[in-house]
């Protein structure tokens, strides 16, 4: 249930405000927004504003949009998206990406005030507090809660007080297969688990088990560490998806970094009960994700709808529809594709 939940909560946030940008610069430009709906689907609860919206809430929990008076026949229809200069368009559809961005770092920036910066103290144990799905460590059999007290390395036997020593033995072992010792209400346990190669942020490879710690700890911080810390945690997620998105043109999609919406759920779910901090940065993550993904040159999203505002911008006319309208069927046909390949990864089907 808290999987569930805590995924609505997340969707439903991020697509508010992913499409809060696009409707608050629409009504900057005095362009008519004539549906706000959050979700796709049969209409659950609904409302017209004073200005004329319907601000919709819909049954399927992914995804939403905001419709917009069209005036492709007539641009002189007032209050049309095609009425208004071809700049404040682009700046329209600039605007959602921009808002998820924007949303992913003041999440950041709120807890960096808030709680400080996060910090793993040097204590004499190591007690896991996270496990990461389908993971070496969830394989071998390692719970939340076990406390890895030494760890076996080519027969040789390794004290482990903190994260960092365990960090450092698993970069040793590479690949190979390590015996972990842990303790478990009380109980000594040896589990084996083969450590996995991950690429990091600097292109180096390193090994990891898929666990995190308990020993998380925060210290306050000035406004503008804060600022620093938001900063460098939200540069660094758009240059990951960045480089995931250029990996995933050049070598195709890797399983092992692509999540549908049971995976999506499953973390959710994770987070939630780990502590409201760690679900608030995942969904500050997800939402930059969801900003950098939709810049993609897709037609059906928004990247794609800005590079066509380019092309009418450079040839000073819009694109016909004859030519528009099979290059957005492919692309929803793209899309759905990808969609179900996801799923059936998140199913286990291939």
């Amino acid at each position: 249930m808290n999987q569930l939940l805590s995924f609505i909560v997340v969707i439903l946030v991020l697509v508010f405000f992913h499409e809060l940008g696009h409707f608050l610069f629409a009504r900057l430009f005095k362009m008519k927004v004539e549906v706000f709906s959050i979700g796709m689907g049969p209409e659950i609860i609904s409302r017209r504003d004073k200005k004329g919206t319907i601000w919709r809430l819909a049954l399927i929990p992914i995804g939403g949009y905001i419709k917009l008076l069209e005036g492709k026949t007539n641009k002189d229809i007032v209050g049309s998206f095609e009425s208004r200069p071809i700049w404040q368009r682009m700046i329209m559809v600039l605007a959602g990406p921009a808002f998820s961005i924007l949303f992913g770092w003041l999440i950041f920036l709120s807890s960096s005030i808030i709680w400080g910066k996060a910090y793993i103290p040097n204590y004499n144990k190591v007690g896991i507090n996270k496990i990461v799905v389908d993971s070496p460590a969830q394989k071998s059999g390692l719970k939340t809660g076990d406390i890895i007290t030494s760890i076996v390395l080519d027969d040789k036997k390794y004290k482990v007080n903190s994260f960092y020593d365990m960090y450092n033995i698993i970069q040793k072992s590479g690949s190979n297969k390590i015996k972990l010792i842990i303790n478990r209400n009380n109980e000594e346990l040896k589990l084996f688990v083969t450590p996995k190669a991950y690429t990091n942020n600097k292109d180096e490879i390193v090994y990891r088990i898929g666990v995190s710690s308990h020993q998380l700890l925060y210290k306050k911080v000035g406004l503008v560490e804060s600022f620093k810390i938001a900063n460098a945690i939200s540069l660094r997620a758009m240059v990951t998806v960045y480089n995931g998105i250029i990996d995933t043109f050049q070598n195709g999609i890797n399983p092992e970094n692509v999540g549908g919406p049971i995976k999506i759920a499953n973390i959710s779910g994770q987070s939630i009960d780990m502590g409201i901090i760690y679900f608030l940065h995942f969904m500050a993550l997800l939402s930059i994700n969801l900003g950098v993904l939709n810049m993609i040159p897709l037609p059906i999203l928004d990247g794609g709808r800005l590079v066509l505002l380019m092309v009418e911008f450079v040839i000073r006319r819009p694109l016909p529809d004859k030519l528009i309208n099979p290059i957005m069927l492919i692309s929803v046909l793209l899309m759905l594709i990808l969609f179900f390949f996801i799923l059936a990864l998140d199913l286990g089907i291939i």
